[in-house]
């Protein structure tokens, strides 16, 4: 059985789990934040790289044609990232960050401190990942 502290956040689990103390909610929160501002301050730096820029021959068009192609990628997993932290935050909120969103058990701190914004635990991690490689 899980307590919920008044900043929303997990402070004991009765089941021998390792839940999030306000202390470490506090520190996850911090680390978030400074992801989302890393992030959001490259993937506009990204797109201000992106501005088409006159080339004289078709060997400096290819070049650039690489390296937008290289920001194009930068900016998609930048968007992945920004959207994983905000759903972090909204966690946070809700008072269920530490929780996996599939199986509903508490997500070992090692974890969160290894991937902050992760949803899932471990074994529910690799689940996903395992169904969309089956996908492919």
């Amino acid at each position: 059985m899980r307590s919920v502290g008044a900043l929303g956040n997990l402070i004991l689990d009765a089941e021998g789990g390792n839940a999030v103390t306000p202390k470490q909610l506090l520190s996850f929160r911090s680390t978030l934040e400074s992801l989302l501002d890393a992030a959001t301050r490259e993937t506009f730096e990204r797109r201000q790289s992106l501005e088409a820029e006159p080339s004289a021959d078709a060997f400096d068009r290819v070049g650039l044609d690489i390296d937008r192609d290289l920001a194009v990628a930068d900016l998609s997993r930048n968007s992945q990232l920004i959207r994983q932290v905000r759903a972090a935050l909204a966690r946070m909120e809700e008072g269920v960050f530490g929780t996996c969103q599939a199986c509903g058990e508490t997500i070992p701190i090692k974890r969160l401190k290894a991937v902050p914004c992760t949803p899932f635990c471990i074994r529910c991690q690799e689940a996903a990942d395992r169904g969309m490689a089956n996908a492919a």
